[in-house]
């Protein structure tokens, strides 16, 4: 009994001394590198850390920051704890996989609408709206009052007011809108819908000139230059 003490006394000692500039586990006797708390190096043998199943990782009580385990069952690998003791968020080691929306750079969630895209969906009126869906840079950038509104491409949907139900897909689509049900496809379709309702325009500039008409529809490759009508049907070259 005694021999152990002395071993443990000895061993506690040692391991004392060179925790000042780290410990080193080796059979060669080579000191721990300075930069390393804890320095093992073997030729024959690895480094084992705690394994368990999901559900006993998830049992942990209060994983610190970057708490590391193995789990063995569910996509097994080296998971780390990327969140907080009391929220934590494990995450395999090596994923790119982003916990949310959020946690991406241009990436946003608020009021039940998602925004991807540098400026998309950043004005402080986006309070007041939402299950709007913005991806591409400007947008659904500068929206007052709107819902339900999905944009894809750049500055598209940029500039709404009190506007509810607009589609648009592609640079420039519907960028300046207060009106109802559009739907804009194409470059700069619909471009300046300021009052306008339940339109379709398909196709590059179409409507662009478009500010009050209301139940037109233009599937062309051009202006379709209407101003202000109401249910009209272009289908064709520009008119």
């Amino acid at each position: 009994m005694k021999k152990i003490g002395i071993f443990i006394f000895s061993f506690l000692a040692i391991v004392q001394l060179q925790a000042q500039n780290g410990v080193a586990f080796n059979t060669s006797g080579a000191s721990p590198d300075a930069s390393a708390i804890i320095d093992a190096s073997s030729t024959v043998q690895g480094f084992l850390i705690p394994r368990m199943t999901e559900t006993q990782r998830d049992a942990i009580s209060s994983p610190a920051n970057g708490l590391m385990i193995y789990q063995t069952d569910n996509t097994p690998g080296f998971y780390h704890n990327a969140g907080t003791p009391a929220s934590p968020s494990w995450i395999a080691n090596g994923s790119t996989v982003a916990i949310g929306i959020d946690d991406l750079t241009d990436g946003k969630y608020l009021k039940e609408s998602y925004y991807l895209g540098l400026n998309s969906g950043v004005s402080p009126s986006q309070l007041y709206s939402e299950k709007n869906v913005g991806i591409g840079e400007g947008s659904l950038q500068n929206v007052d009052w709107g819902s339900g509104c999905v944009a894809v491409g750049y500055n598209s949907l940029n500039t709404m007011a009190n506007s509810y139900y607009n589609t648009a897909l592609g640079a420039y689509a519907g960028s300046d809108v207060t009106g109802n049900s559009n739907t804009f496809i194409g470059y700069q379709a619909g471009v300046v819908a300021t009052s306008a309702v339940s339109n379709i325009a398909i196709g590059s500039e179409v409507l662009n000139t478009l500010s009050t008409g209301d139940n037109n529809i233009a599937v062309t490759c051009g202006a379709a230059n209407i101003t202000s009508g109401s249910s009209n049907i272009v289908i064709g070259p520009t008119s």
